[in-house]
């Protein structure tokens, strides 16, 4: 894909979509904001967006989508009637992805009127100590009255509730698993697909990695690759037909195995048993022992030798998939954005 090509198109789009916008900010049906959704690689970061998008029209929310991009182009249009903002989901809460932190320190400063609510987040700091970005933040959040922080998982939780102890701090999965796409992406299965990261939050070896992949092939197993990240920027454009491409990779593999966040929620979504490690954090184990670990077709496992890999891919082969709806988990959350 041309990036400048897609660059251009995204900001022909921004030209169309601010004339709309414009008109929708002075319809009264249009009572909430959804801003932060993601222009960039990641598709898990992409599917928190639609996936929190479904989640609010099924709940009946009329709102405004803002992505990162359109924010700053579009953020002093006058949203009066707008009550509740909501604000992307996903790892990006603490001091490490800066762009994140800031479209949100934003939010925060400039919408005082409005009641602000962030859709299920990790929080994680590289610097522990009192100069943490964190702490801009906090300064941010403690001047507004009505900020409601859901945390994806309960590490998280403990440490919203020790921080930001100002802010209403609930707790729900990453919105993500309010999903269910076993339907939408049933497939044929065939082969073993490796989703493994090659960035900064990567921990596995070069030795770790081959490890697996013998083990996989040990089993008598094609082994196909993929990622959860591509190679170019889709902005919202092209979300959907990169996330369609991703599900249906998933959906046609026997099992996964992942040191993904969203490749062990993706594979739990569409029925697709799964081996997960973990990465640099603690959102990976969190999200599984705390959401994920009562099915039993998704496996988190540390113990890397090629026995243990293979008996954690035995395990989850030999059980039923049985994702099945996830609302309830989400009930708090849904409480707090129709502002009942």
């Amino acid at each position: 894909m041309n990036e400048r090509i897609l660059k251009w198109c995204a900001r022909v789009k921004r030209y169309f979509k601010y004339t709309k916008i414009k008109k929708l900010s002075k319809d009264k049906k249009y009572t909430h904001l959804y801003i932060g959704s993601p222009v960039h690689s990641n598709l898990g970061d992409h599917q928190i967006s639609v996936s929190a998008q479904e989640f609010l029209k099924k709940n009946g929310i009329k709102f405004i989508e803002l992505s990162m991009f359109d924010y700053y182009n579009m953020r002093n249009l006058p949203f009066k009637n707008v009550k509740v903002v909501c604000l992307q989901g996903g790892g990006n809460f603490g001091d490490v992805y800066l762009d994140d932190i800031q479209i949100r320190d934003d939010v925060v400063r400039r919408f005082k009127d409005k009641k602000i609510v962030i859709f299920p987040q990790t929080i994680y700091c590289e610097n522990n100590t009192s100069n943490s970005e964190v702490f801009v933040t906090k300064q941010i959040f403690d001047n507004h009255d009505n900020v409601v922080i859901c945390a994806r998982e309960k590490k998280s939780y403990e440490k919203f509730k020790t921080l930001f102890d100002k802010n209403k701090i609930i707790l729900a999965p990453d919105i993500v698993i309010s999903s269910n796409y076993v339907s939408k992406f049933k497939s044929k299965r065939s082969g073993a697909l490796f989703l493994m990261r090659t960035d900064h939050e990567k921990v596995l070896s070069h030795d770790e990695l081959k490890t697996i992949e013998t083990a996989v092939k040990s089993l008598g197993y094609k082994t196909s690759k993929a990622d959860t990240v591509i190679d170019y920027w889709p902005y919202e454009l092209f979300r959907n037909q990169e996330l369609k491409k991703i599900f249906k990779k998933i959906a046609q593999a026997e099992f996964v195995v992942t040191d993904r966040l969203h490749g062990m929620i993706f594979a739990a979504i569409t029925n697709t048993p799964c081996v997960v490690t973990a990465n640099y954090n603690f959102k990976i184990q969190e999200t599984y022992e705390n959401w994920l670990k009562e099915f039993k077709f998704i496996k988190f496992t540390n113990r890397l030798t090629e026995k243990d890999v293979q008996n954690a891919i035995v395990d989850v082969l030999k059980t039923d998939p049985n994702w099945n709806d996830q609302t309830e988990k989400f009930n708090e959350l849904k409480k707090e954005i129709k502002n009942d």
